[in-house]
């Protein structure tokens, strides 16, 4: 039987119809694939900050330690430097004092 005029538009509206299903769906899937690449990007965005606070973090507590072993080793030569300085000075404050009695008791 040969196609009427009116089965051909029919054809046609329902190709339309499918198309624009097609398009709605196709439209639908690449919504819900940027959505997922917007989470998996975030997800990994807050795995590399992660990474650099822990890695600031550790880098922080080593410069601490680093710190705090200078702090001690200038602590140290600093008292060290003060024996040395009152090992040096121990002789010239006996002896002014020395020179004071003797000056007070009237011995020159």
């Amino acid at each position: 039987m040969p196609s009427t005029f009116s089965d051909e538009i029919s054809r046609i509206k329902d190709a339309e119809r499918l198309a624009d299903e097609k398009i709605e769906r196709a439209k639908r899937d690449a919504e819900r694939i940027i959505k997922d690449a917007d989470n998996k990007a975030e997800i990994e965005r807050q795995k590399v900050m992660n990474n650099i606070y822990k890695e600031i973090n550790e880098k922080r507590a080593i410069a601490k330690k680093e710190i705090e072993k200078e702090k001690k080793r200038l602590k140290e030569e600093g008292e060290k430097k003060i024996l040395e300085i009152e090992k040096k000075t121990k002789p010239l404050i006996e002896g002014a004092i020395e020179l004071i009695i003797n000056k007070i008791n009237g011995k020159k």
